[in-house]
């Protein structure tokens, strides 16, 4: 028996296809989460996003469809392939299910981000209690800053490059 009301997968009163289930946390949790989700729904299909370095262990599984991975470390938007929303939009999950090392889901900013730009309709949060919500994500006012302040700092590494490449040709016309 699940420990979570299977209806919150649904959308649109539709049982999921297709569920992506993300590694932010402890193995056990995933564990108890792919239990979950296959007692409730037997077919769905389940992709995984963690990271490069666990990526072939989860592809022996036979009840993961498919992972994407991302880059060992810390996940850090400046880190990211802009290609990883690209992937996540053209699987077309129906939910996600974030999974959280904590009980108010503080530090996984960027990974609601990224969820939010892959345009995920249904979007969960599994807790260290084995509780599943709604994601409150939402863009607000903190997230704009944020958006802006990842903005800055590309354009300026661009703008930088730009000053750099121009001073070098007009260094080579004296």
């Amino acid at each position: 028996m699940p420990c979570f009301d299977p209806k919150l997968l649904f959308h649109e009163k539709k049982p999921p296809r297709k569920i992506l289930i993300v590694r932010s946390a402890r193995k056990d949790l995933l564990e108890d989460l792919f239990e979950d989700v296959h007692a409730v729904f037997p077919q769905v299909e389940i992709g995984l996003l963690t990271q490069e370095s666990l990526k072939e262990e989860f592809l022996k599984r036979k009840s993961i469809a498919h992972v994407v991975s991302i880059p060992d470390g810390p996940f850090k938007l400046a880190n990211i392939d802009p290609s990883l929303v690209r992937t996540l939009k053209d699987r077309s999950y129906d939910c996600s299910l974030l999974l959280l090392n904590n009980v108010r889901g503080e530090g996984y900013f960027s990974f609601r981000l990224i969820l939010f730009l892959a345009g995920i309709p249904n979007k969960l949060e599994y807790n260290i209690h084995r509780q599943l919500k709604r994601s409150g994500f939402k863009i607000c006012y903190p997230l704009l800053s944020k958006i802006v302040g990842v903005l800055k700092k590309i354009v300026g590494r661009i703008f930088y490059s730009a000053v750099m490449a121009v001073w070098k040709i007009k260094a080579k016309q004296f």
